[in-house]
């Protein structure tokens, strides 16, 4: 009996150790920057942005084994990225910097903003709902982000910091308390005001909305994080081991998290150290999972599925240990393919079919990106009356319950 306890206990504890190894961060050489880095984003499986100082946009078709790098000539700060699909792109940044792409990150033009203010975020529901924020700026796109519209949504002059929608329920977060909320993809919003911090100058500095949940940390408030289960009221958790200022939470679903924190070591120096910490309960118990030198009070998280992700702090990018082998080619072997979406027309039903994820929102677009159908799902099945779709190729476009996205052709009979 001895002799079986022991063996359990001696595989709990191998389990828990290997649990924690999975857990740690490895650091990416390869993009090798010599400026700050700004935000990480991901499409499909393989590829990976980053923006950054002096304009840096880098881009990796191999999950951060090999890296194109450019830089805008403005040589502007860019501190946002996000993809709507495969191919269509939007970065922004300082001096109402908003930069564009429809070729997957090959070619970017400024667009023109009607603000020379600092823009932090940006998030959109769709080609016809883009939303960028920053100092005293919110900003709004219907037509794909060719045009943008400023929305006096504030009287008062306001850093706001983040942005983030889930299906039509949107927030955005700033200084001063800051919560505005949207039921309606941003229609109407309305100023929420039964949450105080602590400190009036308080900022809700990083923001991250799930299937059920809504996620934010107070700048001011050093282990306090904010949770929502009803977009109404808001539940202050103060784990007792996150010790330094948080400086990004994301949330891969309703109970997998990740929260970043920094710490300054020397004084009056910028040398500091950041600890990354993961929750499997919905926020209630945090573990520390990695401790970085050289950090910075810059960093946030971006999950492609449950094991790979990335994540920035300074000039550095992390990555969970890939655990595959990098063949010469400068690519990845036994990739597994990205395919997840299958469909059938029958007559004038399209039936559209994703093999094991959520589709959370779908869309069909011409070639050269015009719109003709979108939709919000939460279903692994859709069906789709085309008859009024002209014959002819078409995009077909999937925004899946992992976060991932995926782009397809389909040629109309």
């Amino acid at each position: 009996m001895k002799t079986k306890l022991f063996l359990i206990a001696t595989i709990l504890l191998l389990l828990h150790s290997l649990q924690i190894k999975a857990q740690q961060w490895e650091y990416v050489n390869t993009l090798q920057s010599d400026g700050l880095l700004k935000k990480v984003c991901t499409q499909g499986l393989d590829t990976v942005y980053i923006v950054g100082l002096n304009g840096l946009i880098a881009k990796s078709t191999d999950r951060a084994l090999t890296w194109s790098k450019q830089y805008f000539p403005t040589k502007v700060l860019l501190n946002n990225i996000i993809f709507i699909n495969h191919n269509i792109g939007f970065a922004v940044g300082a001096n109402g910097t908003i930069l564009r792409t429809i070729d997957a990150g090959v070619n970017w033009t400024q667009q023109t903003s009607g603000t020379t203010d600092y823009l932090k975020a940006i998030a959109a529901t769709g080609f016809n709902n883009i939303w960028a924020v920053g100092i005293s700026t919110i900003l709004r796109s219907t037509d794909g982000g060719q045009t943008w519209n400023k929305e006096k949504l504030l009287s008062d002059t306001i850093q706001l910091n983040d942005v983030d929608f889930y299906s039509d329920y949107g927030f955005i977060v700033g200084n001063y308390n800051t919560i505005l909320k949207t039921v309606n993809k941003g229609d109407t919003w309305v100023l929420q005001t039964g949450l105080k911090s602590p400190s009036p100058f308080a900022g809700f500095q990083s923001l991250c909305m799930t299937d059920h949940n809504v996620f934010m940390i107070n700048s001011m408030d050093i282990d306090t994080i904010y949770k929502s289960t009803d977009y109404v009221h808001w539940e202050k958790k103060s784990p007792s081991n996150v010790l330094h200022d948080m400086t990004d939470i994301y949330f891969k679903n309703d109970t997998i998290g990740y929260i970043s924190t920094y710490f300054i070591y020397t004084s009056g120096s910028s040398q500091g150290k950041t600890f990354n910490y993961k929750t499997i309960d919905g926020g209630n118990n945090w573990t520390l999972t990695s401790t970085l030198e050289d950090g910075h009070s810059n960093g946030n998280f971006v999950f492609v599925n449950d094991t790979l992700g990335y994540f920035i702090s300074g000039k550095k990018l992390y990555r969970t240990p890939y655990t595959g082998k990098f063949n010469l080619l400068g690519g990845l072997s036994e990739r597994k393919s990205t395919t997840q979406l299958k469909f059938n027309q029958t007559g004038n039903n399209l039936i559209v079919t994703s093999n094991n994820e959520l589709l959370k929102a779908f869309e069909i677009l011409t070639p050269a990106g015009v719109i003709k159908y979108y939709s919000t799902v939460n279903s692994t099945v859709l069906r789709i009356d085309v008859s009024s779709l002209p014959k002819g190729i078409y995009l077909l476009s999937s925004t899946f319950n992992d976060k991932s996205k995926e782009i397809v052709k389909w040629i109309k009979q």
